[in-house]
């Protein structure tokens, strides 16, 4: 408990609690930056000086890497529809609010302790990147099992490759 007490000695300090919903609710993510939560690196590096995009948004995005982004849209497709069904729509759910503010944000920061120091949407991207993990676990379960069926290689084949080309895509080392 010691340890919390600068942080909620902070809180009490901080002019962020103080924010109107509408204030809060201001900069979710534009639509133009979407992209980047598959390609880290689609509007340049502003470190670089490479940057086009918008800058006020340059370091408002999730990457949740593009092997996972490639699972979970396997998970969609496995055995367990059930749970797959259930992690699309709460990944969707959450990719939407994240991105367009809305219902959800609403919700969570006039209920959620804490959400209201927070003046974006942003505050979603942990939940968001929980739920592309479970997805990309689904899809894992779902490669590994038809790889032990017929054709399963073709599968593994293609997921690797997009992997791979994602990787590329991306920059970063492959081989």
């Amino acid at each position: 408990m010691a340890v919390l007490w600068p942080a909620i000695e902070f809180m009490e300090q901080a002019h962020r609690g103080e924010l109107s919903l509408e204030v809060a609710e201001t900069h979710s993510i534009p639509p133009a930056h979407w992209g980047r939560a598959i390609v880290p690196g689609l509007m340049g590096d502003p470190l670089k000086g490479t940057y086009w995009g918008d800058l006020q948004n340059w370091n408002a995005m999730f990457h949740s890497g593009v092997v996972a982004l490639v699972l979970a849209a396997c998970g969609v497709f496995s055995r367990h529809r059930k749970d797959a069904v259930w992690w699309t729509v709460i990944t969707l759910g959450l990719w939407a609010p994240y991105c367009l503010g809305g219902v959800v944000y609403t919700v969570c920061y006039l209920y959620v302790p804490g959400f209201n120091l927070f003046r974006r949407p942003i505050v979603l991207r942990l939940f968001l990147l929980f739920s592309v993990a479970v997805m990309a676990a689904l899809g894992c379960d779902a490669v590994q099992g038809a790889s032990r069926r017929r054709g399963g290689s073709r599968v593994m084949f293609v997921a690797s490759g997009l992997g791979l080309a994602g990787l590329w895509a991306t920059g970063l080392p492959v081989g």
